[in-house]
């Protein structure tokens, strides 16, 4: 029979993972479940904004004339906002960004945005009503709409734009939005590093 284990989430954050694999690992535990139902919580828990200051919002916004899903979260609101564009519709960084985007979130307020055809926004929306939306002008539009949300939501003026790239250059569809309108977005982010 499996023994319940106990560990002190609030500090996983600072528990290097091989340290924590290994305390696991060495617990005496008969079984450990590799179920996402018993991950979620433990992973939310463990990445649990707990600062004064800090943001952790997870909902949809309407952009594009489409419900589409934005998560906000930083250790401090006052630090600069990072916008992360994932790589295009089918793929999403929202549910793997607690292993990737916790350092960027003590330094920005991290952006993060399930475009259309992609994650809970897939989700959410009729997919056949959506395909015929998804031309790149119209992918490029939803980014400078989104940017326009960002800025006013959180009241900066400048913030930063990074793509989340595959490692196939020009794979990444986030970076074709970027790229696709030299003015308005480029300028912006441009902006945003010369401050």
């Amino acid at each position: 029979m499996a023994r319940m284990l106990n560990l002190d989430l609030s500090v996983a954050p600072k528990i290097p993972l091989a340290l924590l694999t290994l305390t696991v690992a060495s617990s005496g535990v008969d079984h450990v479940s590799a179920n996402r139902p018993d991950a979620v919580p433990i992973i939310a828990n463990a990445r649990k904004i707990v600062t004064a200051n800090g943001v952790e919002r997870l909902e949809k916004i309407r952009i594009g004339g489409l419900e589409q899903w934005v998560s906000i979260r930083g250790t401090d609101k006052r630090n600069p906002v990072l916008l992360l564009i994932h790589g295009g519709p089918g793929y999403v960084s929202i549910p793997m960004s607690w292993w990737f985007s916790r350092g960027w979130e003590e330094y920005f307020t991290v952006v993060q945005w399930d475009q259309r055809g992609a994650g809970k926004t897939y989700l959410m929306n009729d997919p056949n009503l959506v395909a015929p939306t998804m031309p790149l002008e119209r992918m490029v539009a939803d980014t400078e709409e989104m940017i326009s949300w960002v800025r006013k939501e959180l009241a900066k003026d400048k913030i930063f734009v990074k793509t989340v790239a595959k490692t196939i250059p020009g794979y990444s569809y986030g970076a074709a939005d970027v790229h696709s309108s030299p003015v308005s977005i480029q300028d912006q982010s441009a902006e945003a590093t010369q401050s």
